[in-house]
């Protein structure tokens, strides 16, 4: 069955692990279609990945048997998904979940016609689940899901034996495919195939792009004997092999690598298959990444992918702050459940220290912990209407640990602003003095 271009609007969820009653997860812009980019925010423990992982369970897979407009399944065998019921919430018999989704849309500049609103409903309970598919039963979306334990393993290229694509979100013992294999392979069958080397040019210069100081990739070890081929990376200190660089570089090289495999498969005629409608659903996208990683990364993925929808979860302003445009969802803890807030306070343009203390990140201040009490003991004082004598040694004290508190936005603003208050107090010292 040919996979359809779908994306999603919405996901309602009843009575699913920590979302108690029905609570529902907004997945449009501002103009009612599906958003390209949605970061979830919140706390560890308060449901992020769950979403993630119900989102990759409504898309339509095979049923066992079918009931007067209704299908019956189970989950299907030898796959890491949990079973049904490690997705009740603990004190009721069933839950539910419904996904609404939108076809015919793009990202793209490609025009698109406007496109059929469709919803499917799950209820899952210890037995098994009950569904009404989508009423297009030949309805086929693909939808890869990346956990935050994701990993390389061994590249496997057959459909028939590569794991499920949303696996690594539902275990972590589960893996990726492992990019210089997978490099290799792709390198081999381009050799007797004109069109494949195109594609694997594109992924070369994929990695490129998305490696900081990575300057070219090249295939070695065929003049050896026995020959033994080796995907090598340039960088400043010279050629290495992938597996040599940081945690950061394999975690990003992996699962990018394993998303454009799994769309060259998905779409094999397409003339070019990085282009085609995919749903892509990321846990901790800022995982392992350095902050200018973390602000470049929404620029590249829209690039190279540009008629993906990413459902990301994220602990990073500084990815909220380079979501221009996207859909910022916050979770909130509120007694025995978790609320999804769809409507948070808007931040866009603001400050790194003002996204964390916004009701996105809800720290009290931006300034170390330590200080926090010291400040706010000094705002006490400065607020009374008069000061006795201990109170201003207090003062003199507080103002002796605080010390002068950086201001400006970068380290040359800082060293310009304590030159100009040096100088100020020379020059009171000179007309205190008459000098």
């Amino acid at each position: 069955m040919p996979y359809t271009p779908a994306y999603f609007t919405s996901l309602t969820l009843r009575d699913v692990r920590c979302f108690g009653g029905e609570q529902t997860l907004d997945l449009r812009d501002r103009d009612g279609n599906p958003a390209k980019w949605t970061i979830i925010l919140g706390e560890n423990g308060v449901g992020k990945t769950t979403l993630l992982q119900c989102l990759d369970r409504m898309g339509p897979f095979a049923w066992d048997t079918q009931l007067a407009g209704t299908r019956v399944g189970t989950f299907p065998k030898n796959t890491p998904y949990q079973s049904a019921s490690e997705l009740i919430r603990v004190d009721r018999t069933t839950c539910s979940m419904s996904a609404d989704v939108l076809i015919e849309h793009s990202f793209s500049e490609v025009p698109a016609r406007p496109g059929d609103r469709l919803t499917m409903d799950l209820t899952l309970s210890p037995g098994g689940i009950q569904a009404s598919q989508y009423p297009n039963l030949s309805l086929r979306i693909h939808c890869c899901g990346y956990g935050a334990a994701r990993r390389p393993g061994a590249a496997k290229l057959a459909a028939a034996e590569r794991s499920d694509s949303a696996a690594t979100l539902h275990s972590e013992h589960e893996t990726l495919v492992d990019v210089e294999e997978w490099l290799l392979q792709l390198d081999y069958a381009a050799k007797s195939n004109a069109a494949l080397r195109g594609r694997f040019d594109r992924v070369k210069q994929i990695l490129i792009d998305l490696l900081p100081d990575i300057t070219d990739i090249r295939i070695v070890g065929f003049e050896r004997e026995p020959a033994a081929p080796a995907v090598e990376l340039h960088s400043p200190f010279g050629w290495i092999r992938p597996r040599q660089v940081s945690l950061g570089y394999r975690a990003m090289m992996t699962w990018v690598v394993d998303l454009a495999s799994r769309m060259f498969a998905a779409f094999p005629t397409s003339p070019d298959p990085l282009r085609e409608a995919t749903v892509v659903l990321i846990d901790e996208i800022d995982l392992h990444l350095h902050p200018r990683w973390q602000r470049d990364l929404i620029n590249y993925l829209d690039r190279h992918f540009p008629n993906v929808q990413f459902i990301a979860t994220a602990h990073s302003p500084l990815v909220v702050q380079a979501a221009k445009g996207a859909n910022i969802v916050v979770l909130h803890r509120d007694g025995d459940h978790v609320v999804i807030d769809n409507d948070p306070q808007s931040v866009e343009g603001w400050r790194i220290d003002q996204i964390l203390t916004s009701d996105l990140f809800g720290l009290p201040s931006a300034r170390p912990p330590h200080n926090e009490a010291l400040i706010a003991e000094r705002r006490r004082l400065l607020g009374q209407p008069s000061l006795s004598p201990e109170d201003q040694a207090r003062l003199g004290q507080l103002d002796a640990q605080i010390g002068a508190l950086p201001q400006g936005e970068t380290a040359d603003d800082i060293h310009a602003l304590e030159t100009i208050r040096r100088f100020a107090a020379t020059l009171r010292d000179r007309e205190q003095t008459g000098t």
